[in-house]
């Protein structure tokens, strides 16, 4: 999917008038031309996704009509909107099944705004600026691995996989950096910049995630975890093939 260009549009997906208006106001004193838009409850946040192609969307997981999750899983079918889970639950076995559905963030109730804007400003970095950087670099190809910059596409076999934006950029660099190790440190500046309070568990955590996305489509060892320091790609790369005509 491609969202609109031209002001910044959210999405807040909840029916406490409380988080909407901390929400709103935040973005609006960040990004003051901004447009907020929200839906009290999740199919019909779906469906305003659909239709305005927001930059990003904010859930809860307590919804009227349905659940955060499943909110998640239909968007992922459809759309790579950057996606934040803003909920009171704080159960781990939720925080993990939101972001392995596809999700890229998680934050608890009640609302921290600057850290909230930080994450989401970091966020919508990845998911714009940072995949552009590769534009005009050639697909890179390794055994049954291709990532084409320029389209963002990535594919195993021919099938796309689909990424989160964290996921895409995580794999992006890691692959601009093959047989070299990337240490957790430059993946938060690289990829998360400001986030300064950003736990190492949240990378391996995103690490793990892109991981089992593609050893579960028969990509195998190719992440390899270089304990104490960092990550490293490691495959037989291919020269990149021409288009086909």
């Amino acid at each position: 999917m491609i969202r609109s260009a031209g002001k910044l549009k959210i999405l807040i997906i909840d029916e406490s008038p409380d988080t909407l208006t901390s929400v709103s106001i935040g973005f609006k004193l960040r990004w003051p031309e901004c447009i907020v838009l929200s839906a009290r409850e999740g199919l019909s946040g779906v469906a305003l996704v659909e239709s305005e192609l927001p930059h990003l969307v904010i859930t809860e997981i307590d919804l009227p009509d349905t659940n955060g999750f499943e909110v998640i899983r239909q968007l992922r079918l459809f759309s790579d909107v950057p996606i934040i889970v803003l909920s009171h639950r704080r159960e781990e076995m939720e925080v993990v099944r939101a972001l392995e559905l596809g999700a890229d963030e998680y934050l608890f109730k009640p609302l921290s705004t600057l850290d909230f804007l930080a994450r989401a400003r970091a966020l919508l970095r990845r998911s714009s600026v940072y995949p552009h950087i590769n534009e005009d670099l050639p697909p890179f190809i390794a055994d049954s691995l291709a990532v084409d910059f320029a389209s963002k596409q990535v594919t195993i076999h021919g099938k796309p996989v689909h990424l989160t934006p964290t996921e895409y950029a995580i794999l992006c660099h890691l692959v601009r950096n093959v047989g070299r190790v990337v240490t957790i440190d430059t993946l938060r500046n690289q990829i998360w910049g400001d986030a300064e309070d950003l736990r190492p568990s949240t990378i391996r955590k995103s690490v793990s995630q892109l991981r089992h996305k593609l050893d579960s489509t028969a990509v195998t060892n190719m992440i390899l975890n270089e304990r104490g320091m960092g990550y490293r790609f490691v495959c037989q790369r291919q020269p990149a093939r021409a288009p086909a005509p």
